[in-house]
């Protein structure tokens, strides 16, 4: 994989509190601190106010399928923060992609198969350990959201149901080394009989 060597000014120095209101990153500073006592047993304590650079996306460069050519393809997960408005150029929202990761939990539905090992997650921040933490390392992390394990597709449409898992009613979040992150997932939204109008391609995610 792939991230930016260098950072434009926007992204340096951002505040966890406008990571977690921004990137809706709720979970964010929970899931810090569970991290560091797990790599290093440390009691230090995330604060709002640390700062952090962010990335904005990562790249992989995906094996090439022989039948079809011999390139190998990039593929890009995002994670970019929203951008506000300036001058004649309009506001952007944020890009939360998802994505497939590796997983050591054992799931029957998968096991024998291309999925085997692998879950879907939403990645909502990937950023770079502040300096004054007592872990640092080599590469980038991850901060992301997790959906339900992977179960057996829909017998009428062919896809695999998926839903936003939780943990005591709070989004199953959990910090993750680059590493984990596989490639893109798209997700296509279950409609049901009638379809919700306030729906829209930025917020169809959350819903």
């Amino acid at each position: 994989f792939k991230v930016a060597k260098r950072h434009p000014t926007t992204l340096r120095n951002i505040p966890a509190s406008q990571i977690i209101l921004e990137q809706h990153a709720t979970q964010f500073l929970p899931a810090l601190t569970t991290f560091l006592r797990r790599s290093c047993n440390s009691q230090f304590l995330p604060q709002p106010f640390d700062l952090f650079d962010l990335f904005k996306r990562i790249t992989f460069q995906l094996p090439s399928i022989v039948e079809v050519s011999d390139r190998k393809l990039t593929n890009i997960v995002r994670a970019s923060p929203p951008v506000p408005a300036s001058g004649r150029r309009p506001a952007e929202p944020a890009h939360l992609d998802f994505a497939f990761l590796r997983t050591g939990e054992r799931n029957v539905v998968t096991d024998g198969t291309s999925l085997q090992g692998l879950r879907v997650a939403q990645i909502r921040a990937i950023f770079k350990l502040p300096a004054h933490y007592p872990v640092q390392t080599a590469d980038p992390l991850a901060y992301v959201e997790w959906l339900t394990p992977l179960r057996s597709p829909d017998p009428v449409t062919g896809l695999i149901p998926l839903s936003r898992s939780t943990r005591s009613h709070r989004p199953y979040a959990e910090i993750v080394p680059l590493n984990r992150i596989v490639r893109n997932c798209h997700l296509y939204p279950k409609f049901g009989r009638t379809i919700d109008n306030t729906w829209t391609a930025l917020n169809v995610a959350e819903k």
